[in-house]
């Protein structure tokens, strides 16, 4: 597990940064894979970076929370294989 301190100081942190505008600078493809009972960021913040990051995939799964990759992790590697299969 992650340091408990280190963790609560970068949680800190990110309360205070805004790296929107750095959205539009992101230019390879990128695949975000976002939970739709995610309870920690909602699905409107995965729908907000797909509309702001160019070329951007958008893939919601269904009954997975903040960590899709744990709670369906099938799914999760099915659709991240599938995305990099685009990229070769």
């Amino acid at each position: 597990l992650p340091d408990r301190d280190i963790t609560i100081e970068i949680l800190r942190e990110l309360l205070t940064m805004d790296l929107r505008e750095s959205l539009k600078k992101i230019n390879i493809p990128t695949l975000i894979i976002h939970g739709d009972k995610d309870e920690v960021c909602p699905v409107t913040g995965g729908e907000f970076l797909n509309e702001k990051i160019r070329g951007s995939r958008l893939s919601i799964i269904k009954d997975a929370g903040h960590a899709p990759f744990y709670a369906k992790a099938e799914e999760f590697n099915k659709i991240l294989k599938e995305f990099l299969e685009t990229l070769y």
